[in-house]
C-alpha cells in the first residue's frame, strides 16, 4: 500500500496537475486541512529535484495565503469556526497559553512554530485570535514557511537521488519516522485523539496567581497590552464615564487606566474574551470619531466625544448598526466603575468606610422600617 502511493506521488510529479494539487494542500493545511503539504513536496522533488525551488516556492506562498484565512478565522469567526477546528485537533488547552505568550513571544512563537512539524493552523488561528500585527503576521510566515520548505528544497535538490534511492530501499521505515515526527509536534501541544480521551490533570497554564496582600506596579504580574495613543483614549473615555467633580477626581486620575490595561492583557479566559471586545471596541471608537469630526476619539473636543458616547450608551432599535459599540461601552463602564469604586477616593465618594466595628447597633431606622410595612417584623 505505501509502495503504491509513494509510486502514484512521483508518478505525480510529472502530471501537469500536481503542483495544483501541492499547492491546494498547503493552502488548506494553514488554515483547516491536517495533512501538510509535506507529503507531496518531498516525493516531487524527489521525482524532479531541479523542480524543488519551484515547489518550495509554491508551498511558501500558499501556505503564506492560508495562513492569512486562518488568521481571519482566528479574528472574525474564533467563536464559532476558529474554536471548533481547535477543539476538532483536540489543541482546545493550549490556545488560551498560546493568546497569554503572543504578548511577549509572539514573533519567535511564529518563526519557530512555523518551521516545526506542528499545526501551523493553531499559530495562524491564534495569531487572529489574539489581534496579532498581520503585516508582521504575514511576514514572520513568509519567513518560517519559507525556510522550512526551502530547506527540504536544499537537501532535496543537491541531494535527491541519494536520498531517493535511501527511501525506496526502506520505505516503510522512512514512512514511520516522518509520521512520529509529526505525531511528536502534534502531541507536544496536546492534540491527537489521545488528549480527549481521558481528563488530564491541569497543566501551568498561565502561571500561579498573584499575591493578593502584595502591592504591585502596572506590568509586574504580565505585559500590558495598550499603546501611548491607547493609553490617552482609555483615559478621555474614562473621563466620560466618571468625570472628576466638586467631591471627586476623575477616573483617569486615580490609575483607572492603568487598571483597565491590567484587565485587557490578564491571561485569565474570561479576561481574554472581554479584553478582545474592549480593543475592538475601542478601534471602532477611534474610527467613528474620525468619520464624524475628523479627529481620533482622545483628540476630539469634550462636547464631541460626550455625544459620540450618549450614542452608543443604549441600544437603539432603530439604529442597530451601533449594537455591538453599546455591547462594548456597556462592558467598558462596567470595568471603569470596578475600577473607580476600588480606589480610596472612589471609596470616600459612595461613603464606604470598609470592615469597621461598631461598638453599637440600634437597628434599621423606625421611619424606613414603617414605610416598608415591617413594623410586626421589626422588634427594637
Amino acid at each position: 500500500m505505501l509502495r503504491r502511493i509513494y509510486d502514484w506521488c512521483i508518478d505525480a510529479a510529472h502530471k501537469p496537475y500536481a503542483l495544483w494539487i501541492m499547492g491546494a494542500v498547503a493552502f488548506a493545511e494553514s488554515s483547516f486541512f491536517p495533512v501538510p503539504p509535506d507529503v507531496m513536496l518531498i516525493p516531487m522533488s524527489l521525482a524532479r529535484p531541479q523542480r524543488a525551488w519551484l515547489y518550495a516556492l509554491v508551498c511558501t506562498a500558499s501556505s503564506v495565503v492560508g495562513g492569512i484565512l486562518g488568521y481571519a478565522i482566528g479574528a472574525l469567526l474564533y467563536d464559532s469556526i476558529g474554536q471548533w477546528l481547535i477543539n476538532l485537533y483536540g489543541l482546545g488547552d493550549k490556545v488560551e497559553a498560546f493568546r497569554a505568550g503572543y504578548a511577549e513571544y509572539g514573533a519567535w512563537i511564529i518563526l519557530l512554530k512555523g518551521l516545526t512539524p506542528i499545526p501551523y493552523k493553531l499559530v495562524t488561528i491564534t495569531s487572529g485570535f489574539a489581534n496579532y500585527n498581520i503585516w508582521l503576521f504575514i511576514g514572520l510566515s513568509v519567513i518560517a514557511r519559507g525556510g522550512r520548505f526551502f530547506m527540504v528544497a536544499i537537501l532535496l535538490n543537491r541531494y535527491g537521488e541519494w536520498i531517493r534511492i535511501r527511501i525506496e530501499k526502506r520505505l516503510g521505515l522512512w514512512v514511520a519516522l516522518g509520521a512520529g515526527a509529526l505525531l511528536a509536534g502534534s502531541h507536544s501541544l496536546g492534540g491527537g485523539p489521545a488528549a480527549n480521551a481521558a481528563p488530564r490533570p491541569v497543566g501551568t497554564g498561565y502561571g500561579t496567581d498573584p499575591d493578593l496582600v502584595k502591592g504591585y506596579k502596572p506590568g509586574d504580574l504580565w505585559p500590558l497590552t495598550f499603546s501611548a495613543a491607547q493609553r490617552r483614549q482609555v483615559a478621555a473615555l474614562c473621563d466620560v464615564v466618571i468625570p472628576a467633580d466638586g467631591s471627586s477626581p476623575s477616573a483617569s486620575a486615580v490609575g483607572v487606566t492603568d487598571f483597565i490595561d491590567e484587565f485587557v492583557s490578564a491571561p485569565y479566559p474570561d479576561n481574554v474574551t472581554d479584553g478582545k471586545k474592549i480593543l475592538e471596541g475601542l478601534e471602532w471608537l477611534d474610527a467613528e470619531s474620525m468619520r464624524r469630526y475628523g479627529a481620533v476619539f482622545a483628540e476630539a473636543a469634550e462636547v464631541q466625544r460626550a455625544s459620540l458616547c450618549e450614542d452608543i450608551s443604549r441600544d437603539d432599535p432603530g439604529r442597530p448598526g451601533l449594537k455591538p459599540a453599546a455591547d462594548f461601552f456597556r462592558r467598558f463602564r462596567n470595568v471603569v466603575a470596578g475600577g473607580f469604586y476600588t480606589t480610596p477616593e472612589g471609596m470616600r465618594d459612595i461613603g464606604y468606610v470598609g470592615n469597621v466595628p461598631l461598638a453599637r447597633f440600634d437597628g434599621p431606622p423606625a421611619g424606613l422600617v414603617e414605610k416598608l410595612g415591617l413594623t410586626d417584623e421589626v422588634k427594637w
